[in-house]
């Protein structure tokens, strides 16, 4: 049983109202098209990523098990959240944070490395860095 003091009570609504969205958009798909579906589902995927960042950040219970239960179910489907955990907090685990080489999240990379690059390729990491590009492009940028 939950206790008021035990949980983030607002963000474990979060949780379950995300999922319950997920459950209705997908479910309703035949009756909206594909046209509201998708960017509806866009914004479920977006927002469960999230609440997994929280959950593995030890969001909103002090119980592991239960945080994990509540977004183990990838709606993006791309990386299990295990995996995504795994390198996450090996992320913030590394003492050469932002390395481009040696950290997993970084989006930084060595001089000659960019140098390397076609220009389309920088263009793209260019435009990822800022909130239009990576709201627009960060999600495949990530996955590649």
């Amino acid at each position: 049983m939950l206790r008021a003091n035990t949980c983030e009570w607002p963000t474990l609504a979060l949780v379950l109202a995300t999922s319950a969205a997920w459950i209705l958009v997908i479910g309703f798909y035949t009756e909206l098209g594909g046209w509201i579906v998708c960017p509806l589902a866009a914004l479920a995927v977006t927002l469960q990523s999230s609440l997994q960042h929280e959950v593995l950040h030890g969001h909103p219970t002090r119980s592991p098990a239960m945080n994990e239960a509540l977004v183990y179910c990838s709606f993006g489907l791309w990386i299990p959240y295990r995996r995504f955990k795994s390198l996450h907090l090996r992320h913030h685990n590394n003492d050469r944070l932002t390395d481009p080489y040696d950290d997993p999240e970084s989006f930084y990379l060595a001089w000659a490395d960019w140098q390397k690059l076609p220009r389309p390729i920088r263009a793209v990491l260019t435009l990822n860095n800022v909130l239009l590009g990576r709201l627009l492009l960060g999600p495949v940028v990530s996955m590649v």
